[in-house]
């Protein structure tokens, strides 16, 4: 019996190994300029002015799964939608692909794309750990003529043990304690 009570006790110590949330991470793609104030963004030969977009996530690399997912963009698609997304190219660890939409009352629809096959994958993507990360980035729009690739970069940080894990190790913390507690009671 006193094995038993032992062996539990060992394992109710190895829980806290199991509670961990480094599977989840924030992830900040930082503002990026596209078709800057001397740019060559024209529709039907008037210039359009820069596109500004930044977004934030939150990504469970566990289940592929983004969540509060907020896109910022000021300029010609500056009516952006809080909506992507696609997500393909989900390998483990990284994120090769994302598109959100953006939209414009006078422009019609663009995408916004973080397309690391845009230049052969040269770029490393994003990955679950922590860190900055180069971004392989496009706006795509059949209104628009010129360039719309750039380079930006991405923060990805930790995100805190959610409040059902620490739940989880007090539970079994108290609960090994109790069995210390009713083993050295048994063995005397």
């Amino acid at each position: 019996m006193a094995l038993k009570r032992l062996a539990l006790i060992v394992a109710m110590l190895l829980i806290p190994a199991l509670a961990r949330a480094d599977n989840i991470v924030a992830v900040a793609m930082n503002p990026v300029e596209f078709w800057p104030a001397n740019g060559n963004a024209t529709r039907s030969g008037q210039f359009l002015g820069a596109e500004i977009v930044a977004v934030t996530f939150i990504w469970d690399n566990t289940t592929g799964v983004l969540s509060n997912i907020i896109v910022a963009a000021t300029g010609p698609f500056q009516n952006s939608a809080n909506n992507p997304t696609t997500l393909t190219g989900f390998q483990g660890p990284t994120i090769s692909f994302l598109a959100f939409t953006l939209t414009s009352p006078s422009f019609g629809t663009a995408l916004f794309a973080l397309n690391y096959g845009d230049h052969a994958h040269l770029i490393p993507p994003i990955a679950i750990t922590p860190g900055t990360y180069e971004t392989d980035l496009g706006v795509f729009c059949a209104c628009v003529t010129g360039d719309n690739f750039e380079i930006g970069t991405a923060m990805v940080t930790a995100v805190p043990t959610p409040e059902p894990n620490t739940l989880l190790l007090l539970g079994a913390g108290l609960a090994a304690l109790a069995l210390t507690i009713s083993l050295r009671h048994g063995l005397a």
